[in-house]
Formats: structure tokens, C-alpha cells, sequence
């Protein structure tokens, strides 16, 4: 199946954007973990908020794991991108998608950084997408 490059760059972005979504749910369970204090005395019972702490401790790990892994395929495609980027050859083509894709900024960021106008910064980027096409099909 053959991919766009469109495509193929927007997928660092959804990457980071599941990052973002773990890193916020760790430290949502980190801080409900925090609010429950343990009554460690030399009796044995069950408590609530025993039996809540150790369900966030799993939670916690298994999102921690999942973290780990997103991160590191956001890392493995980022890598992707950036040595696909290099093989444009033409310095303004890769600066522009690397903006816009790994960067996110905006078009008219890019456009002001660049010294170009919008429309020119759209015109390097259609050029820049055919290329890149050609390079990863």
C-alpha cells in the first residue's frame, strides 16, 4: 500500500500527540496516588484506600509501560523522517517540513522564519511532498 507523504509525516504528529495524552493520565494517577495517605501500623486489615492505592499502582504501571512504548515509536519515526528529510537535498524543502511536521509551527511562522510569503512557503511544500513521495515509495 502505497503511503502519501503527507501521510507518512503526519504520523510523528499523531505520535506526539498519544504522547501527550499518557503523560497527562501518569500524572493524573501519580496525583490520585498521592492523595490517598496509608495508616502503616502493625495490624493487618483491609482498607479502601489500600485496596485504591495498589489498583493505581497497576494502572500507574501499565501506563508508565505504555508511555515507554509510544515514546519510543515517536523517537524510531522522528529518526525516519529526519534521514528522509536529508535525502531532499534542497535545504529549503527539508527546513519547511521539518517546521511544519516535526516542529508543528504554523504557516505563517514558517513563512516569517523562511523570509517567504505564504504562498511561496506552499509552493516549496507541494515540491517538497513530490519528492519526498518519490523517496519513500
Amino acid at each position: 500500500m502505497r503511503i502519501t507523504a503527507r501521510e507518512y509525516l503526519e504520523q510523528y504528529k499523531a505520535l506526539e500527540a498519544r504522547v501527550r495524552i499518557l503523560q497527562a493520565e501518569v500524572e493524573r494517577i501519580r496525583t490520585d496516588a498521592e492523595g490517598l495517605h496509608i495508616n502503616l501500623d502493625a495490624t493487618p486489615k483491609g482498607s479502601v484506600k489500600n485496596d485504591k492505592l495498589a489498583r493505581l499502582a497497576i494502572m500507574l504501571a501499565e501506563r508508565e509501560t505504555e508511555l515507554q512504548e509510544e515514546l519510543t515509536k515517536a523517537w524510531s519515526v522522528r529518526i525516519d523522517i529526519v534521514k528522509n528529510l536529508e535525502a531532499l537535498q534542497d535545504h529549503k524543502q527539508q527546513t519547511l517540513l521539518y517546521a511544519k511536521y516535526i516542529e508543528g509551527k504554523t504557516w505563517e511562522t514558517i513563512a516569517y522564519e523562511m523570509g517567504y510569503t505564504w504562498r511561496h512557503c506552499h509552493r516549496i511544500h507541494g515540491r517538497a511532498l513530490q519528492k519526498l513521495e518519490s523517496i519513500i515509495n
